[in-house]
């Protein structure tokens, strides 16, 4: 509220002169206005939208000397309920599967599960991506699993394979005595070659029970048709004995595994430990 006051150039300094406005005298004392007496009552209207009066200082807001100031809150960011360390003022949600949500105070950001799905070409292009060069083994895709994974099944090569070779040992044994060993190869073979660094009589069988029954024949002697011989050579010392032409072999367990059979005997004239090379062509994966 402003008050006009009249001027005082040529007034009395001493009181007398004085100046009534909205219910309060004023005297003159010759430097400020004094407020004498209150001749009505007046009360301050309450502040609207339209209406100047007073206002009461609420809760974030402060005054200081004339001044009023508003604090502004800082906002409390959870992780499914735990508090961040530090508040923040700006919220920014970006993504078409973000949701906010809530009435009160405390607001719920919801983000949906994306139901991307791979298409055929893209799956492709991923597994061409990660198994590129690799000439050994084909790589087919199952894409649309219940678990929502892409599971990448490796079947055998298409490609041809490479000759190559397996060795085993009887250990030492006494002249003229046997030994079975076994010598990993594959399910089914074709056997090129029968090496010894020693003396002996090598049979090669499709299973252990071929080579119990054939144990009382003779070198001399030659196996029945269906005794599971696939091949056997006698040699003279450290040999290479070639096959031709070159013998189709296979294991013949219950379940087929890489395992060839063989019985060594020592032909080399005293104890001794044969080792025995198999060469061959892996026909089955």
């Amino acid at each position: 509220m402003a008050i006009n006051f009249p001027s005082t150039s040529g007034q009395a300094t001493d009181g007398s002169f004085t100046h009534t406005a909205s219910g309060i005298t004023w005297a003159w004392d010759g430097t400020t206005w004094k407020a004498e007496g209150v001749t009505s009552s007046y009360t301050l209207p309450t502040a609207a939208a339209n209406v100047k009066g007073g206002v009461k200082i609420g809760s974030g807001l402060t005054m200081t000397g004339e001044t009023l100031s508003a604090d502004a809150s800082a906002i409390t960011v959870q992780e499914e309920g735990s508090s961040l360390s530090t508040a923040a003022t700006t919220l920014n949600f970006v993504g078409s599967n973000v949701t906010a949500s809530g009435t009160g105070a405390v607001k719920t950001i919801t983000i949906s599960d994306s139901d991307t799905q791979l298409t055929t070409e893209q799956v492709q292009d991923i597994v061409g991506a990660m198994f590129s060069g690799n000439t050994e083994t084909n790589i087919t895709a199952t894409y649309e699993d219940s678990d929502g994974t892409i599971d990448l099944v490796a079947t055998a090569s298409s490609g041809l394979q490479s000759r190559t070779t397996a060795t085993g040992s009887t250990g030492s044994i006494a002249a003229n005595a046997s030994a079975g060993i076994t010598i990993a190869v594959a399910k089914t073979y074709v056997l090129h070659k029968i090496q010894t660094d020693a003396a002996a009589w090598v049979v090669v069988y499709t299973d252990t029970t071929s080579r119990t029954n054939d144990a009382s024949r003779t070198e001399l002697e030659d196996p029945v048709a269906g005794a599971g011989v696939i091949a056997e050579v006698v040699t003279v010392g450290a040999v290479t004995q070639m096959l031709t032409p070159g013998t189709i072999g296979f294991n013949n367990d219950g379940t087929p595994s890489t395992d060839a059979y063989l019985k060594v005997v020592n032909k080399s004239g005293g104890t001794n430990t044969i080792n025995v090379t198999l060469h061959f062509l892996q026909l089955e994966a």
